[in-house]
């Protein structure tokens, strides 16, 4: 099993070791580099980041190393201040320069020293078009301060822009193996058709751009455009054998419509004011009409008033005979005539201004000739049956490839989640840990993990109605110590399922835990701690645990309480 027996300091030819063990606790107070020496193990595993020399607590350092082993192979390397990559197989052998990729394979092979002819890693191969090193995987190998607790974002590295992507595929691929193949086949396709499509889509655009030329181009020329590119060729073709230099003229004709237009606009505005007076009339009048009616009323009823009836009558009679006459004076209409005449005479007055302006003649002579250079090359787009169909066709795709990756091996995922809630409930911690005693007595307690959203969620049975039954609900445990529980034992078991369901993976069996303890209470502590060891220790995983303070039961530790770059003050 792969361990890293020792990591080193190099001051030039000076070194400073640490032995580490399958369980090692590392601890001492604040700014004495407990950080710096989790991001050390990762440097000398061959991490992309460079940054590592240039912070603060790594003054005069030259060089990381390790000492690396299983049963039967030993391994030194080492990682200079410049990311040179040397390694070698006997303590009293010289370290060979090497490059990266060679640095990352030497360790591989101390992990798992024969791959063979594994249909996983084929499998793996086709689907990210590379062969998988242990670098894919350290997003697993590393809890950090950052996201602690998070149980949305359950891996620490989990939100890195170099990692989202990639973490998605991976966890598809280890709990959707049985779909991956098809997955990746589908993508192929879809990647495929959407080169095509692309294409296609790139022609048809500059195609329609063209003709849109064209089309305006016939247009300043006042020529019929119809489409047909043959026929509007000869159209071009027996204008530019007409065409000639025209002499421009005052036009008696567009003299006469401004005028006709200016005149219908003043006999709109006098219709409209007449029709808006006309309303006003026939309001009055209906006001007038309703009050003589009332009064006729009031005098029937009352028989002194009597003499004044005809009068009255004769009144209403006069202003019924006025509504008539306005009535008969359909102004809408007549104003309907005048703008439909209106537009026919503006529209007149366009054309020939249109005509006047583009028969210019060298703007017109400039515009033959580049309706010749695109007619000369112009092609007919008559694949826009199939844009349509790639287009629908990508859309079915993408749908398929979302089904099957949303459908996950729902076995495993039910076995990972149930193995997941007997870890969280050891029987040791139950007993002393009220939280998880809480938890224990909830009714309906369990957990849901996403892979593919790096996300652990915690239900329980309860009710949304005080009237109704209780129903399963989703919620966020309020303490961080609950939730940095849970967090570590995902890591844990997501740790041992690879390890043993993909061993060919060459997943590094080691998870470095930096300042965890730090949601817990030193009782509580006390118990969770021995819980992770044994978990780690069944999983066969290397365990790192590195913090401000130690329980009392921690006897395998190393402290760095003077600093943990001894050269800092050189």
């Amino acid at each position: 099993m792969f361990r890293i027996r020792k990591l080193q300091l190099w001051d030039e030819d000076q070194v400073k070791e640490y032995e580490l063990s399958d369980i090692t606790y590392i601890y001492g107070p604040n700014s004495v580099g407990k950080t710096l020496f989790a991001e050390c193990i990762d440097f000398i595993l061959g991490t992309t980041d460079k940054d590592l020399p240039n912070k603060d607590g790594m003054e005069n350092i030259t060089a990381v190393g390790a000492y690396v082993s299983n049963k039967n192979l030993n391994l030194y390397i080492k990682r200079d201040t410049d990311s040179k990559f040397y390694y070698k197989r006997a303590e009293g052998d010289i370290y060979n320069l090497v490059s990266r990729e060679s640095y990352i394979e030497e360790i591989s092979k101390i992990i798992l020293p024969q791959v063979g002819d594994n249909k996983q890693l084929k499998v793996y191969q086709n689907v990210f078009e590379e062969s998988p090193t242990f670098r894919a995987f350290t997003f697993l190998n590393f809890i950090s301060e950052s996201h602690q607790g998070d149980l949305g974002q359950i891996f620490t590295k989990g939100d890195e822009i170099k990692n989202v992507i990639r973490i998605r595929k991976i966890m598809t691929f280890f709990f959707n193996y049985k779909n991956i193949e098809e997955i990746s086949k589908k993508q192929e396709e879809l990647n495929q058709n959407q080169k095509e499509y692309d294409l296609l889509s790139k022609k048809q655009a500059q195609y329609q751009y063209l003709l849109n030329k064209i089309k305006i181009g016939f247009q300043n020329l006042n020529l019929e455009f119809t489409g047909n590119i043959d026929l509007d060729k000869n159209t071009l073709q027996a204008y530019k054998n007409d065409f000639n230099r025209k002499q421009p003229k005052n036009s008696g004709d567009l003299i006469y419509l401004s005028r006709a237009s200016f005149s219908l606009a003043e006999e709109l505005k006098q219709y409209d004011f007449l029709l808006q007076q006309s309303k006003k009339a026939k309001s009055r009048k209906n006001n007038d009409e309703a009050l003589l009616k009332l009064l006729e009323a009031l005098i029937i009823e009352n028989p002194k008033n009597s003499k004044y009836l005809k009068s009255v009558q004769a009144e209403i009679k006069s202003i019924q005979k006025e509504k008539a006459i306005l009535s008969l004076a359909n102004y809408d209409i007549a104003i309907q005539k005048i703008q439909k005449e209106k537009r026919k005479i503006d529209s007149q007055i366009k054309t020939i201004k249109s005509s006047t302006h583009d028969l210019d003649f060298d703007k017109a002579n400039q515009q033959i000739l580049i309706l010749e250079q695109i007619l000369a090359d112009f092609v007919d787009f008559t694949d826009s049956n199939r844009v349509l169909e790639l287009e629908e066709k990508n859309k079915q795709i993408k749908k398929e490839i979302r089904d099957l990756q949303e459908h996950f091996d729902r076995e495993s995922l039910d076995k990972f989640n149930q193995i997941l809630l007997n870890m969280y409930f050891d029987e040791e911690v139950e007993k002393n840990v009220n939280y998880v005693k809480e938890d224990r007595e909830a009714d309906g307690f369990a957990f849901s993990f996403n892979p593919l959203r790096q996300r652990l969620t915690v239900k329980r049975n309860d009710k949304v109605d005080p009237n109704q039954e209780k129903v399963q609900i989703s919620f966020i445990p309020g303490s961080l110590a609950r939730r940095t529980h849970m967090q570590i034992l995902v890591y844990l078991l997501m740790l041992k399922y690879v390890i043993d369901n993909f061993e060919s993976m060459r997943v590094l069996p080691l998870l470095v835990i930096d300042s965890a303890d730090q949601a817990f209470q030193m009782h509580n502590f006390k118990f969770i701690y021995p819980e992770i060891t044994k978990y780690a220790q069944e999983a066969g995983i290397q365990l790192i645990f590195i913090s401000k303070e130690i329980p009392n039961n921690v006897h395998e530790n190393i402290s760095i309480k003077e600093g943990f770059n001894p050269f800092h003050d050189k």
